[in-house]
């Protein structure tokens, strides 16, 4: 429920869009901390009709293509190149932000610098850098929550 609807309006968003992706979040929250065996059938006809639209989106993009002469493979080729500029390989999450404290607490910055590095180009591949630090967070993470202050 959002608290102060005046504010948001104040500094140019929209309280029920607001609510709306909350509400999403909660969703999604629940499906990724959902084991399969408890994925019900109202989450997989969602997840069904959500494959039915990108596939659609991405029939109606093909055929709306600027180049017609360019081939599927090439689509798909510009069309991943393009999610990849977009959306980063690494991501600072809360449960990276905690172990890097906790280290910090102790004396030993290696893995804040290290960190610092990666997110410095996080759309880079960095090879070297740990698998776990562009893997969807373990479900021991879901609950951490760190704050300004921390």
């Amino acid at each position: 429920m959002i608290q102060q609807p005046d504010l948001l309006k104040k500094v140019g968003q929209d309280p029920k869009e607001i609510e709306k992706e909350l509400q999403k979040d909660e969703e999604y929250s629940k499906l990724l901390k959902a084991e399969e065996k408890e994925i019900d059938n109202d989450t997989h006809e969602f997840l069904e009709n959500w494959i039915k639209v990108y596939r659609l989106r991405l029939h109606q993009d093909f055929e709306n293509r600027a180049v017609k002469d360019t081939s599927i493979e090439q689509f798909n080729s510009d069309r991943a190149k393009q999610m990849l500029s977009k959306n980063p390989k690494f991501i600072l999450r809360n449960h990276l932000a905690q172990e890097c404290i906790e280290k910090a607490e102790e004396g030993d910055y290696t893995m804040v610098d290290e960190l610092l590095k990666v997110l410095e180009t996080p759309f880079d591949e960095h090879e070297d850098a740990p698998k776990e630090w562009s893997d969807v967070p373990p479900k021991k993470a879901y609950d951490i929550c760190v704050s300004c202050s921390s």
